[in-house]
């Protein structure tokens, strides 16, 4: 394992993924992020009182993104457990297969520590809500495969789960994908939440229409899974 510039790092592995970390930090050197910056500063400064001006960074200081650094594995993987949230790198690279014995969690619904696999990633349980995660073959997990919230994206080839529980998660591009139990909120033929899933772990509200709305808890689906309690009914 090795620490790495991701910048560099893209341009020494092939087909290697444009990722959100890599588009932010080139387009906030561009003369055109430049500009926006530049311009975005001086619309603040109008609004501020003479008071503050003298205290107001320049643009450099206030939006500059430093170059984004990766965790970096020149070979297959084999982890008990993985935490995103744990990895002071912005990105975790992994060249070739990953395995992760028990689970993968990236619980921060804002953006976290992206994921790149350039093999296949087998888990038993994986939870994903705020980072870029790309998978370059199948995604294979045991239990539970569980997505949340509209910050992420996760994009692979393939995904095979025993459960596969999505809600609020925009960007799932994973053009083939098979579960026993499909709780994906974006497919028509998806079971109800209240069908699969324990009660508990369901939220509850009626519109003003009348009509019943759920949603899964996200915070407690994933302290159950950290503690091997069961979520399915």
């Amino acid at each position: 394992m090795t620490r790495k510039s991701l910048i560099k790092l893209s341009e020494e592995i092939p087909n290697f993924p444009t990722l959100r970390l890599i588009e932010e930090y080139k387009y906030s050197n561009s003369p055109q992020g430049k500009k926006e910056q530049e311009d975005m500063l001086g619309e603040l400064k109008g609004l501020l009182s003479e008071a503050y001006l003298e205290t107001m960074p320049t643009s450099e200081q206030a939006f500059q993104v430093p170059e984004p650094t990766a965790l970096y594995y020149d070979h297959d993987l084999v982890l008990e457990q993985l935490d995103l949230s744990s990895i002071s790198e912005n990105s975790m690279v992994v060249k070739g297969n990953l395995s992760v014995d028990h689970l993968i969690i990236d619980a921060e619904i804002d953006i976290n520590t992206s994921l790149v696999v350039m093999g296949n990633l087998e888990a038993e349980n994986f939870i994903c809500s705020g980072s870029d995660i790309y998978v370059a073959k199948t995604i294979h997990v045991a239990n539970s495969f569980i997505a949340y919230y509209n910050h992420g994206r996760i994009r692979a080839q393939k995904l095979f789960a025993h459960l596969l529980l999505t809600h609020d998660y925009w960007a799932f591009e994973i053009p083939e994908y098979k579960a026993n139990k499909n709780c994906h909120w974006q497919d028509k033929k998806a079971f109800p939440y209240s069908e699969v899933i324990q009660p508990e772990l369901i939220e509850s509200m009626t519109d003003n229409e009348g009509k019943v709305q759920q949603w899964p808890n996200f915070e407690k689906i994933c302290n159950y899974i950290e503690a091997d309690k069961g979520i399915l009914r």
